[in-house]
């Protein structure tokens, strides 16, 4: 998979315009989808290219029929991270009048339905905006800078006897073998279905550790403000300080805890990112340190 940015020219902010798209969104009745897509869309001056020839090849990989594009034609791509059904076919419906837009100066027809198949498995590398291009004019535009993904299937044989996750573990360990950067989807799933577990673990010592705290803190300051005593309790503390003080005091004491859950929380994904505890450590050190350390946060 070949993909690379506009480089016959240096005027980034100009490298790309569809005025005919915007006009046509604004024309359409107004909206949120409609105002998302104006404000997304205005930004996409120095789009990405992607190689028509590559990309038809990830579709015959997903059982989808090909793309067909004609020497002056583009196909709009958006990962569907950036968008959703309701837009994405709100944008079909200009792109079914073929608009003409221009790429460094040249008119070109945006053609098709907006493509959004998975360029790679790791859901790191995602593409708000996109052009896919003919295999020659992918090349001058991009003058021959471009990075390459490469994309592997599993064969039938490969799973011919085996469970899915033993044939991906066994082509882990021939790939770990030959030096090569990869990313494998049990390795994808596993980082980010980690990666949502910490952050459950962050919004919870936030949104209720913090504020108990601290109205623990204002329920033990002042004991007894009856209307007959108020009046006997100085308030040494300015209006807002009860919350100030345990936050302050509450933080200072977790922030050994904050650092080595930090400190765990990286090894960890270091650990995921290399296939390591998902070929059969039966203890995985880092992440069960990590969770320590979420522990020791929430108490």
């Amino acid at each position: 998979m070949r993909v690379g940015r506009i480089r016959t020219t240096e005027d980034y902010d100009n490298a790309y315009s569809m005025d005919a798209v915007m006009d046509s969104l604004r024309s359409l009745p107004q909206s949120e989808d409609r105002d998302v897509l104006l404000n997304n869309l205005g930004y996409a001056t120095y789009p990405y290219l992607i190689c028509l020839s590559d990309y038809n090849r990830l579709l015959e990989l997903s059982g989808k029929p090909a793309l067909q594009l004609g020497e002056k034609e583009a196909a709009v791509y958006i990962d569907t991270e950036f968008t959703t059904v309701s837009r994405t076919a709100m944008l079909n419906q200009v792109l079914a009048g073929q608009p003409k837009v221009e790429l460094d100066g040249s008119p070109i027809h945006l053609t098709g339905e907006v493509q959004s198949v998975n360029l790679v498995t790791d859901r790191s590398i995602t593409l708000s905006f996109a052009l896919i291009l003919p295999d020659e004019a992918f090349l001058y535009y991009s003058q021959g800078m471009y990075d390459t993904y490469v994309n592997a299937v599993l064969s039938e044989q490969a799973l011919d006897g085996n469970s899915l996750m033993t044939a991906y573990l066994d082509l882990n360990e021939k790939l770990d073998e030959t030096g090569i950067e990869y990313e494998s989807y049990l390795q994808n799933i596993g980082r980010q279905l980690f990666y949502t577990i910490a952050s459950s673990y962050i919004t919870l010592y936030l949104a209720i550790v913090f504020p108990g705290s601290c109205q623990h803190h204002r329920g033990c300051s002042v004991p007894d403000e009856s209307a007959e005593n108020r009046a006997q309790i100085p308030d040494p503390d300015p209006p807002g300080s009860y919350c100030t003080k345990p936050f302050a005091s509450l933080l200072e004491s977790k922030l050994p805890g904050l650092w080595d859950f930090l400190y765990w929380l990286r090894l960890s994904a270091v650990c995921l990112e290399s296939g390591r505890y998902l070929q059969g450590y039966s203890r995985p050190e880092p992440v069960g340190q990590c969770l320590k350390c979420c522990l020791y946060l929430l108490l």
